[in-house]
């Protein structure tokens, strides 16, 4: 439900922009991609461990009314999704030797981004 939330969201901010400023996104587009998972893999050199999401549901009783209108005491389960967080173990040198790899990618992405981005210069705005 939130990522169709999100991409819902996504789609209407790019209705609003200029074709400059998609044309820049675009550009920027791997290079944020690879920043993101360059900011992950060093928060997980620093725990020392890496961390995984596992959905997950709970079951608590909770006191409803019935669908005839009548007030009486009765209980039903209600289920809430939540989002369990596990520590999981790595190998730490492959981790920095991951690092080391992501480092090199967004160096020859930042060059990529920034001649598409002097690019996009030529756009007009409408």
């Amino acid at each position: 439900m939130i990522r169709v939330f999100f991409f819902i969201s996504v789609a209407a901010l790019a209705a609003c922009t200029t074709p400059k400023q998609r044309c820049v996104d675009q550009a920027n587009h791997a290079l944020k991609t690879v920043q993101t998972l360059i900011a992950q893999t060093e928060t997980t050199l620093a725990r020392g461990y890496a961390i995984t999401h596992r959905p997950d549901v709970i079951v608590y009783t909770d006191q409803c009314l019935p669908d005839d209108g009548t007030v009486a005491n009765s209980f039903c389960d209600r289920l809430h999704p939540v989002t369990t967080r596990t520590p999981v173990a790595v190998d730490l040198s492959r981790e920095r030797a991951k690092l080391q790899g992501l480092k090199r990618k967004e160096a020859a992405l930042a060059h990529n981004a920034a001649a598409a981005t002097r690019s996009c210069e030529g756009k007009r705005r409408f």
